[in-house]
């Protein structure tokens, strides 16, 4: 390197050479866009992975708590069966705000990943829940849609693979 700083520039052959090498084994770290795709995409389909199994669960004690609500419709007029039914109800409710402390994390990864995506030519994507625990059906409904406008929006980019 020594002699690219004389005038005119008279590097010996050797270093030359060895600068060639270096510049090799460093282009990795020099072109770090290529290196971002592989990285971008695997933060995006792991974000996928988790929403996708908030989902199934989400979408499971959604369905129990519509089955409640029918049967303490239906319960009117028998005290035990409904207290019953509603304590399971508010049990349900529970494991839904439960299961809806694991998303804060989550968001929060994908707005951290968003300009690595930017950077490897992805567009944003921003994950944004009701801002309540969900205490009732429609509460909880709007956690599912959100969740699944999410793992859509990943799908439609076709970087994770079978779905």
């Amino acid at each position: 390197m020594q002699g690219l700083t004389k005038a005119p520039p008279k590097p010996p052959v050797k270093a030359v050479e060895d600068f060639a090498a270096a510049a090799i084994d460093l282009a990795p770290c020099l072109l770090m866009p290529a290196g971002v795709i592989p990285f971008a995409k695997d933060i995006i389909c792991f974000i996928r992975a988790v929403l996708a199994c908030l989902l199934t669960q989400l979408k499971s004690v959604y369905n129990l708590a519509q089955g409640l609500q029918l049967r303490i419709e239906a319960a009117e007029g028998n005290d035990d069966l409904l207290a019953q039914l509603n304590c399971a109800q508010k049990n349900a409710f529970k494991s839904a705000q439960n299961l809806q402390q694991a998303i804060d994390p989550i968001a929060t990864l994908l707005d951290l990943a968003n300009p690595i995506m930017e950077m490897a030519g992805m567009p944003s994507i921003s994950l944004q829940t009701p801002g309540a625990s969900p205490q009732d059906l429609a509460g909880l409904k709007a956690v599912i849609d959100a969740l699944q406008e999410v793992v859509d929006m990943i799908d439609s980019l076709g970087i994770c693979g079978a779905s």
